[in-house]
């Protein structure tokens, strides 16, 4: 489904989950609570109340009109099936508040390597200037290329992050499963999104048959989602939600699985299953954070080898110059 908008910022969607969290436990109307929001909606507002209106769901008008991402809309789905989306808007406020906070800090720690890199590009080919080697031309192709060669690929990775946020650019999993850190990552945030919804819904007295679908939907990953389908087959053939479970291949499924064997003996299913997804919540934050800690400080290191490898080998740290530069 394309959305008639892009999607807001993460500070944004945290301002707007928040209040909609708000206003949901205050028993404020969905139609009411969004009229109300019109300044963080801006020209989704309206768009997103006449389809309320004319009876659309609030997690199908929300995607539909970039109010939320895909995943957003599926867990709002699941949390209205469950009986009300309060809990899940403070989630998903917490959510975006947190990645807005690293956005902002990652950035802050880029400035001093990408300073660094301007710096070097700038003053290491002067000499050549002052002395006429290099037309002045020379000396801002030089400068510009690279730094400008850096800025549409982050660009691209931007845009690629926010398409596979949108349900574009479905081969993107494919790809980041393949790359060490994403190939950890995204299984267990997978497994966490099945289990801490699936909680969400038999905690609501909704039964795991018809729970799990509900929950599996959540998941962001089609390819995962692919690779857990066997469980809705083994549910369906009669099976506990634990040997079903047992059956995923390429997951790490060890963990839940004898948390929810746990929870099926105990009778305690519900309380199982957010105990796991708070202990991968808490897991994958804290390597989240030790990423946006060193990923600047790995940046600076190549930055400042590549200076010392320039400047010890006697070449020149800028790119080549095109002949009619020169």
């Amino acid at each position: 489904m394309a959305a008639l908008h892009p999607l807001l910022s993460h500070a944004t969607r945290a301002d707007l989950f928040a209040q909609l969290a708000a206003l949901e436990r205050a028993g404020v109307p969905a139609q009411q609570a969004f009229a109300g929001l019109s300044r963080l909606l801006g020209p989704r507002c309206e768009p997103m109340l006449r389809q309320l209106r004319t009876g659309g769901t609030i997690a199908a008008a929300g995607e539909r009109c970039g109010v939320f991402a895909p995943f957003e809309a599926r867990l709002v789905g699941v949390a209205c099936h469950a009986g009300s989306p309060a809990k899940v808007y403070a989630q998903l406020a917490e959510w975006h508040r947190q990645r807005d906070a690293q956005f902002r800090a990652l950035r802050s720690r880029l400035a001093m390597p990408v300073l660094v890199l301007a710096l070097a590009l700038l003053i290491r080919p002067l000499p050549g200037l002052v002395t006429g080697e290099l037309s002045v031309a020379a000396w801002l192709w030089g400068m510009l290329w690279p730094l400008g060669l850096l800025a549409g690929l982050a660009a691209a990775l931007r845009e690629l992050w926010r398409g596979r946020q949108q349900g574009r650019y479905r081969g993107v999993d494919e790809v980041l499963l393949q790359l060490p850190v994403f190939a950890d990552w995204l299984p267990r945030l997978a497994l966490r999104d099945y289990a801490q919804h699936l909680a969400l819904l038999t905690d609501a007295g909704i039964g795991v048959h018809e729970a799990s679908p509900l929950a599996m939907a959540t998941v962001s990953s089609p390819v995962l989602a692919a690779r857990m389908a066997v469980v809705q087959r083994a549910l369906l053939a009669g099976e506990p939600l634990a040997a079903a479970l047992a059956k995923v291949r390429g997951l790490p499924v060890q963990e839940l699985v004898a948390l929810v064997d746990t929870g099926e003996q105990s009778g305690r299913l519900p309380e199982m299953l957010a105990h796991y997804a708070a202990q991968m919540t808490a897991a994958l934050e804290h390597e989240i954070a030790q990423l946006m800690a060193w990923l600047p400080r790995l940046l600076y290191a190549a930055v400042a080898l590549w200076m010392a490898f320039g400047i010890l080998s006697g070449g020149s740290l800028i790119t080549p110059v095109p002949a009619d530069l020169q």
